[in-house]
């Protein structure tokens, strides 16, 4: 725990400051505040901010302005404050949002009146709860109607040009006002001398003020990573205390041969079977088992007659694809093989004795795939590639008889998808491309004799995709951009058809594959412009009620790659702003599944790094220090956390480092090197913070414990040691013991 002491500062003091911000402000304000809601849409305002800031003027909103840590609430008052004019987005979501009336209070009490673009009639439209529209309409604000197809699409010329109109008087008075502001600070800086000890008291304010912010957002981070942890854990003191009922309230039943009067074994099997199906769609995934179980022992125990009736072998191969399924939603996928395993002797045992009935022969090609993806989700590639190849050539087999072609197409097609996908894992790019290829060219062929039905839409979508995928991972980008963009079509018409959250999502996915093959083909500006589109689409997919949390994890994953693309652009600071919404979004998953917290202490550990490489040394070590906080915090307790611990450990000795807080580095380097004492990037980054903080003999032994490491080991460990020596040269970090370890390096 640490405490900050507080600041001896005068009256006179932060009055001279309050001034000298207000003062500020008045000069460097901007000219027209946008207050919208983000439920909304985002696209709009974004767009009004760019077409008016092309007019000249200077436009605040809050997807670009506000920076990680600010006090809202106090920013939002005095952006506010400091805007000439208010303009209010008018839809349904800000008309009744308790945001944006807030923004409006402020901008009344400072005697602006705000301007209302009323979107489609939203004014008129809203319910009576909508405060802001019934001041609007009490008050008689002005209103610019504007009407569009896409409530978030792209503001019309006239609007524009009314809110131009309507600022030219105020913008030259503006003008002269910072023109009058100017010669004043040419006449202030005569009297410099006279208001040195102001200026030096306001610094000193302004670095203390910094240094409080800085520990605010680490004491927010520590709050957000408890209430992460208190979250997870009531989920799971929940799920087990529900499943514990569950288990209380089912009784155990044992199989009896039944009395002459009872029911048929397969009544009984069926009514089991009820009760299981009715568990598992009610989110009891373990206590399903039990009745599953009991049913499997009656149809597997069944005499030779009553196996061989139709209705009980459907109801065996049912209940094991049921059984599977509980077991997966257990997370238990290795039960869920064994039982895959059994359906499938038994299904095999059925085609051998019935060599004519089709069925049997498509639910084998069927398990085949199943199996193979189960195996691919382990890590087993060598077995999904033979369950896949099993299924494939069943599928071409079913796919010769006419009364099964449009199944057996697809069924081949799926097959051929997810062997080109696990080609692409091995990685076998070209065979990847020749599988993914012929996939594709059947879901095409298969349209165009049965009709693309909307199934069939997504499906072409999906496999244009993964070919996509394959042809970029070849480096055939102009090949991979045609792909790309035919399932950009499918998926632009499919959204034009139904809007919904799902459509918005696949549509970002298309506009993310585009991009990324137009970053390989180097047409950076439109692979930014597609990055816009598809991040925007996602985020607001991923922000409805219904959303998959995977949403959220795809919207992540892109911010980050339209991060990469922006620092190479050379746009930093719009980099490290997508980068950290992209860290937001994956805090937000890994507090409703724990199973995910890898990913955010990835993101905190690539975000430190960006930070460091822009020369923002202290704010990478800030971000160094919240990501051993949420590492430290989580939930989770499997076996590799002490090393997960080691590394974030390792990233922040190194940021102090280069921050130059060596006794922070210190203690970091060396827990780090008990955590994790496999990784040789921890061990040398503990032994720069040694030397650099004095302890040279100690750092020496680290740096030279060559002796027992392999050739290559040894010869990497080498590299790593001088690359990092020279880094640290560019900072200005030196000593001579780098000098000495180099030297003796090159005689060893």
């Amino acid at each position: 725990m640490c405490s900050i002491a507080p600041l001896a500062i005068s009256n006179d003091g932060i009055k001279a400051e309050g001034l000298l911000a207000r003062t500020v402000d008045w000069v460097f304000g901007y000219d027209f505040f946008i207050s919208y809601s983000h439920g909304d849409g985002m696209r709009f305002p974004r767009r009004v901010k760019e077409r008016l800031e092309q007019a000249g003027f200077r436009v605040f909103l809050d997807q670009t302005e506000y920076v990680a840590g600010a006090d809202l609430r106090r920013e939002t008052r005095r952006q506010v404050a400091k805007s000439r004019k208010i303009v209010v987005i008018g839809r349904a979501g800000a008309l009744k949002s308790e945001w944006v009336k807030r923004e409006v209070d402020v901008a009344l009490a400072h005697d602006k009146i705000p301007v209302i673009l009323n979107l489609n009639g939203a004014v008129e439209a809203a319910p009576p709860d909508a405060i802001l529209a019934t001041m609007a309409r009490e008050r008689d604000w002005l209103r610019l109607t504007e009407t569009l197809d896409d409530p978030d699409g792209e503001p019309s010329d006239q609007t524009i040009s009314e809110l131009v109109r309507g600022f030219n008087h105020t913008r030259q008075e503006t003008k002269r006002q910072r023109i009058f502001a100017t010669a004043a600070t040419v006449l202030a800086l005569t009297a410099a001398v006279a208001t040195w000890q102001a200026i030096v008291a306001v610094r000193a304010r302004t670095v203390a003020e910094a240094q409080r912010d800085r520990a605010q957002r680490v004491l927010e981070q520590v709050i957000g990573n408890a209430n992460r942890r208190v979250e997870s854990l009531s989920l799971r003191i929940k799920w087990e205390r529900e499943t514990s009922r569950a288990h209380q309230t089912i009784p155990v039943h044992v199989y009896h041969p039944p009395e002459p009067t009872a029911r048929s074994s397969l009544q009984q099997a069926n009514d089991l079977i009820t009760k299981g199906t009715s568990l598992l769609a009610s989110g009891d995934f373990r206590g399903s088992r039990a009745p599953f179980e009991e049913a499997l022992q009656i149809l597997e125990s069944g005499t030779g007659a009553e196996s061989a009736e139709s209705q009980w072998q459907s109801a065996r191969f049912n209940l094991y694809n049921d059984l599977a399924k509980a077991a997966l939603k257990s997370n238990e996928p290795d039960e869920a093989l064994a039982v895959l395993t059994k359906c499938l002797a038994f299904v095999q045992e059925r085609a051998a004795a019935e060599p004519k009935t089709l069925e049997w022969r498509r639910r084998r090609a069927v398990l085949h795939q199943k199996i193979g993806e189960l195996h691919g989700e382990q890590g087993r590639l060598v077995e999904a590639r033979s369950q896949y190849r099993e299924a494939t050539a069943l599928w071409r087999e079913l796919a010769s008889v006419p009364e099964l072609l449009p199944v057996a197409r697809r069924g081949l097609a799926f097959s051929l998808a997810q062997l080109g996908d696990l080609e692409l894992k091995r990685p076998n790019t070209e065979l990847a491309v020749a599988l993914s290829q012929e996939s594709v060219s059947l879901l095409e062929l298969l349209a165009g004799s049965v009709g693309p039905g909307p199934d069939l839409q997504r499906d072409l979508s999906v496999g244009y995709q993964q070919l996509a995928d394959a042809l970029l991972a070849a480096g055939r980008a102009e090949e991979a951009l045609i792909w790309a963009d035919k399932d950009l079509a499918i998926s632009q018409r499919t959204a034009a058809e139904s809007s919904g959250p799902s459509q918005q999502r696949d549509l970002a996915s298309s506009y993310d594959r585009r991009a990324q093959a137009l970053v390989q083909l180097g047409r950076n500006a439109e692979a930014l412009d597609a990055f816009d589109k598809g991040t925007t689409l996602l985020e607001a997919a991923a922000a409805a009620d219904d959303a998959k949390p995977s949403w959220q994890r795809d919207a992540a994953a892109m911010l980050e790659n339209m991060g990469k693309l922006l620092k190479k652009m050379g746009q930093q600071e719009r980099a490290l702003r997508m980068f950290r919404r992209a860290l937001s979004l994956r805090e937000g998953i890994a507090a409703l599944a724990p199973d995910w917290q890898t990913e955010v202490e990835n993101a905190y550990w690539q975000i430190t790094g960006f930070m460091r490489s822009i020369g923002q040394d202290h704010e990478a070590l800030e971000t160094a220090e919240q990501y051993l906080l949420a590492t430290s915090f989580a939930a989770d307790a499997n076996n590799g956390k002490a090393e997960r611990i080691g590394r974030a450990l390792g990233t922040l000795c190194w940021s102090a480092l280069l921050a130059k807080n060596f006794q922070r580095a210190v203690w970091a380097g060396r827990h780090a090197v008990y955590l994790a004492p496999k990784l040789d990037w921890v061990r040398s980054n503990y032994a720069h913070a040694l030397m650099l903080s004095g302890e040279r003999e100690k750092a020496k032994e680290i740096y030279l414990a060559v002796g027992s490491l392999s050739p290559d080991a040894a010869k990497r460990w080498k590299d790593q040691v001088l690359k990092d020596f020279e880094e640290m040269k560019k900072r200005r970090l030196e000593d001579r013991l780098m000098v000495e370890v180099g030297a003796q390096f090159v005689v060893d």
